[in-house]
């Protein structure tokens, strides 16, 4: 007998399962709103997925204020969303959001 522990290695693969999003407002066809109190990481996560599967839509983030990701983070939301090359402001920054809407309508 070869009794070896943990030796061996199985693969196995989790599968993919389907999922829709709803975004708040939509602009155009393929232009959205969504807005946020807090965005937590399931939610950035579903954001990037949506970017990356569906290049053709643009959703603009709009956060109630400017926080960070978590308590200790030196990271904003508007930080994280422009690294990932995602459209984001405030909500108080009506010029951008406004002006976001003008341009797709």
């Amino acid at each position: 007998w070869n009794l070896g522990y943990e030796q061996d290695k199985i693969k196995y693969v989790i599968p993919a399962s389907n999922h829709s999003y709803t975004p708040d407002f939509t602009v155009t066809k393929n232009v959205y709103i969504e807005t946020k109190g807090l965005w937590v990481a399931s939610d950035r996560k579903k954001a990037l997925l949506i970017k990356d599967q569906h290049p053709d839509i643009r959703i603009l983030y709009i956060f109630q204020r400017d926080q960070k990701l978590y308590k200790k983070s030196p990271t904003t939301y508007l930080d994280w969303a422009a690294k990932q090359g995602l459209d984001a402001c405030v909500f108080s920054n009506t010029k951008h959001w406004s002006n976001y809407i003008l341009r797709h309508i």
